[in-house]
Formats: structure tokens, sequence, C-alpha cells
């Protein structure tokens, strides 16, 4: 395959990633709750409606977005994320994009700045797959040696279709697509984590390259290490335990102990960096609710907690075929360890992503199915393993690509010997292997599986469209007023808007409710607040209610 083909083949499935995205994100109608925080966190403004206060819900509105005259302002940006308990690299980036349109609102902010994201991410996936099957492995033990040597011609024809179909299998994953619908840091730090996985890949392949690479490839690690860390702290689980085996492979090797000890201080010299740039994140780790909660996870580990999130992840990303899923990928590994093929690398980056998903389970907020946002970093890199191994081994067991070396009483190795099954063969193992590694995600796609779209809340804000004209009431708890917010975009369409608390029902005898045809209210509360506003308006006379959402009763009194 030319490259030009190669690259042709990149271009089309970033279309399809892309067509993808901008489909399913015209299908967002509502935010996540952590969405309206994002956004806030980039407004640099914190403002809560005071009790008994009148607002439009343009005002409202202007909670969420940059206003004309405070572009740029990353102080302030900084300072709302240390509130947040995050890191603030991502919300700077959205800042920045925001800050270009100021005074505007659109979904499609974080959407897209998320698919950028995304594009990066699907390249760096075809790149880290292009060199797992093109990279030498050498392993030096006990005087023996286990070399792979680069596939011939037809060897590289086979290298590009993998990694494209690699490529191809995140693009159209559920988990993916829910990434970019999120407005949150998950796609920023999802593509560092398969960023830092090429570098892995690239030391290991350079392990006794020139020092300028070497010196390359430890400034990439170094400063995406340290992005990460400025982007989300759980997201640091990769790395570490790729440097990890990046020292492990080398001490196995027996050579290459300085250059390891230079990648390791570098690495652990990037996080000090990020520390003293962002003093607060060690109050975040070890401190504030999200530390604590973590260690308190970490302390009081438990498989049933695993069993929980792997049902989240079987239903949101695999669209309920986990378990074949991973019969097929372990016995195809068991089948490439079996013959040789790449089986430190194989071991590596599958154990990096069992562990990183063991110990999320522990530290992740256990939220319901929404939860399936920490993982989506790992997934990255596991939907595309799967499918590597699985495709690996049915060409492997079909001829294709037959590559195996073995060492000989004369100390030579055999070359890689490629042979031709026959094309009825090829066609049948292609077409099941299609089946078996894209179905679940096209089953997802097709089944409702990509997240945070909240297509309900388009026949809300609908009603909200409808009924704009009359005065909403928002009741709302006074330690719990951040819950206002999970309802805002149903608020905005609408000209008055008042914030009150319930107990203050007794001083409803402001003008406007008075004199209103219909009041639409939001509340969690008993319902004598709407016989108070019928006793004080003669043209009402009754209540209905219109839906109960999670938090909030919605009424129309008419």
């Amino acid at each position: 395959m030319t490259k030009k083909r190669f690259y042709i083949g990149v271009i089309l499935i970033a279309i399809v990633h892309i067509a993808l995205c901008l489909f399913f994100g015209s299908q967002k109608s509502g935010f996540h709750e952590d969405e309206y925080y994002t956004y806030w966190s980039v407004s640099c403004e914190d403002v809560t409606p005071a009790n008994f206060t009148w607002h439009t819900g343009y005002e409202l509105q202007q909670r969420f977005l940059v206003k004309l005259g405070e572009q740029f302002s990353y102080d302030m940006v900084i300072k709302n994320q240390a509130a947040d308990v995050h890191p603030p690299l991502y919300y700077m980036a959205l800042h920045t994009l925001m800050s270009l349109f100021p005074g505007r609102f659109y979904k499609w902010f974080g959407i897209l700045l998320n698919l950028g994201f995304s594009l990066v991410t699907l390249v760096g996936i075809v790149g880290v797959f292009y060199h797992l099957a093109e990279a030498k492995e050498t392993v030096v033990a006990a005087g023996k040696s286990n070399v792979e040597t680069p596939f011939e011609k037809r060897g590289q024809d086979a290298r590009c279709l993998i990694a494209l179909f690699c490529g191809l299998a995140y693009g159209i994953s559920p988990s993916a697509i829910s990434g970019v619908m999120l407005t949150r840091m998950y796609a920023m730090s999802t593509m560092w984590t398969v960023l830092y996985a090429l570098v892995f890949l690239l030391l290991i392949k350079e392990l006794g390259g020139s020092k300028k690479r070497f010196a390359l490839l430890t400034l990439c690690g170094g400063l995406i290490c340290y992005a990460t860390f400025l982007t989300h702290y759980f997201s640091l689980l990769v790395p570490f335990f790729l440097t990890l085996f990046y020292c492990i492979y080398v001490c196995i090797r027996g050579k290459g102990f300085v250059r390891m000890f230079l990648y390791g201080i570098s690495m652990v010299a990037a996080i000090g960096l990020g520390i003293l740039s962002y003093p607060v994140s060690l109050q975040h780790i070890f401190a504030d609710y999200r530390g604590e909660g973590a260690i308190e996870g970490l302390l009081g580990a438990s498989w049933q907690v695993v069993t929980m999130f792997g049902g989240y992840i079987n239903n949101r990303v695999f669209a309920g075929l986990l378990i074949p899923c991973l019969i097929v990928f372990v016995a195809a590994l068991v089948y490439l360890v079996i013959k040789r093929v790449q089986v430190y690398k194989l071991i590596t980056l599958t154990v990096t992503c069992g562990l990183s998903f063991l110990f999320l389970c522990q530290v992740a907020l256990r939220v319901g199915e929404d939860a399936c946002r920490y993982f989506y970093p790992v997934m990255a890199l596991i939907i595309p393993l799967m499918a590597y191994v699985i495709v690996m081994a049915v060409c492997t067991l079909t001829g294709e690509i037959c590559c195996k070396d073995a060492v000989q009483s004369d100390g030579k190795s055999n070359v890689c010997r490629v042979q031709t099954a026959k094309k009825w063969i090829q066609c049948g193992f292609a077409v099941l292997m299609v089946c078996i590694v894209l179905f679940p995600y096209v089953l997802g796609l097709s089944t409702g599986k990509v997240a945070f779209l909240y297509r309900d809340d388009a026949q809300k804000v609908a009603f909200s469209q409808a009924h704009k004209e009359y005065p909403l009431i928002m009741v709302y708890s006074q330690d719990k007023r951040y819950r206002a917010w999970y309802v805002d975009n149903q608020l905005w369409p609408y000209d008055k808007i008042l914030y009150m608390e319930y107990q203050y029902k007794d001083l409803l005898d402001d003008k406007t409710l008075s004199e209103a045809e219909k009041i639409v209210v939001y509340m969690d509360a008993p319902v004598d607040l709407l016989d108070a506003l019928i006793a004080n308006n003669p043209k009402l006379s009754k209540y209905t209610l219109v839906r109960h959402d999670p938090y909030f009763y919605v009424y129309l009194v008419e």
C-alpha cells in the first residue's frame, strides 16, 4: 500500500468519525450536570440567583458564556476550576474557543472542541497499531533471543490495513462518540493517553537508536505527562503503567539502563512541574472530597465494584456483547502468544489497560452508567487493541501473515515467510473478522448507546418555548441550590423567572404572579405553594403536573 492510499484511508475514517459525531451532536438536546460546571468554569462569573429575585432566561444563560470584555481571562478560569477540584487545561482550551465568540452560547463549542481532540486520538491510534505491527521486539534472556523481523512487502500492505481497521473500530465506537458529546475533559485526556502509548512503542522500537531520537521521545513523553496531569489526574494511570513496563523491558533486555533512568526521571520531573504550575492539585488529590473519595475507594477495593462498572461498560460500550468479545479476544491473544507474535508488546498493552481499568473502578464516582466517562481514555486503547489482536490472529491463522521466528541450532533465525491462502477462505475469515470486531459498535450506535444526548430534553425545551411569555417560578433548596443548574437550558426561553425558597411561600404577593394568566413552576415541595398561587390570583383555578424529572416536579398553574 502506498503512503498516498494509506493517508487517504486515514482521511476516510476521519470523515466517518466526523459524520457520526455531527449526526449525534445534532440530536443533543440537553446537558449533563457536569457540563454546566464546565461552562460555568469558563464563564468567569460565579453568580447564583438570590432568593426572590427575577431574571430573564438570557441573564441565566450568561452564567455559562464568555461575555464581551472577559475574553481570554485564564486566571479566572484557573480560579473557578480550583473550586471544581479538577485541573484547568481543558477548560482553558474551551475558554479560548468561546472567547472568539463572546456573548454567545452553543452546544457546538464543546462538541467541536472535543471532536478536534478525538481526531488527533484517531490518528494516534492508527499510528500506535501501525508501529505495533512494525516494531522490532528484542528480548535477551538466558542467552536466547526472540526477534520479530519486519514484514516484507506484502506484510506492509497488511500492516497498513490493520492499522486503519483499528482506527475504524475506535472511530465508530459509542464510547468515542459519547466522549465527544460530553463537554468535559475526557476527550482531551483520551488524546494524551493514546499519544503516550505511541511514545512508548517508539521507545521500544528505537531502544538502540540515536541519542537525538531518544531525547525527542523523552521530551514528547514529558510534555504529554505534564499535559495529562493538568487535564485529569486519573489519566496518568496508563502513562504510569507503560513507563513501568518500559523499565521492565530494559531490565529484561539487559542494557539501556542509563536511558531508562533518564526517561523515568524526566517523567517524574514533568509531574513535579505540573504540581508547581498548579499547586492546588495536591489539595485536590489528597484533601478535597474527590481525593478523599478516591483514597477510600482504593483502601476499600472490592470485586463487586469491578463487576458493577463492567456491567456499565458492557451495556454502553459493547451493546451487551462484552463477554463474547472478551472470549474471542483472550483466545486470539493466547494463540498469538503461542505463535510468539509480538508477545511482550501485546501483553504490556493488555495488562496496562486491565490494571488501569481495575484502578479506575475503585476511584471513580459511582453515579450509574454515566460513570463510563471515567473509562473513555482506557477504552480508546482497549477497543482497537481487541480489534488488532483478533485481526492478527485471524490473518496468522489463514496464512496471510504467517510470521514466526524460531532459533535454529546454528543460532540463525528463520525469516518471515508470507503464505497465501485460498481467496474464498480469506474472504470468509475477513467477513467473520469484521462481524466480530465491528458488530458490537454498530449495534450500539443503532440502539441508542451513545450517551449524553438527552434527546428527551427536546420536548421539555419545546414546552418552555410554548409557555415562555408566562412567568416561571424555580423553587430550590438552600443547601442544594446547584440543582437549579440541571434544568437550566429549559429556563432560558422564559422572559420572567423567579427564584425562591419554599419556606418563603407566604410572601407570594408579587404583582407579576397575581396578574399572570398562567404560571409554570419547577419544584420538589408540598403543593400548598400552588394553592397559595391560586389564592393570590383570581385568574388561576387549577394546577396540572406536566412531568416529574429527577430533581423537580413541573407544574402548570392556569
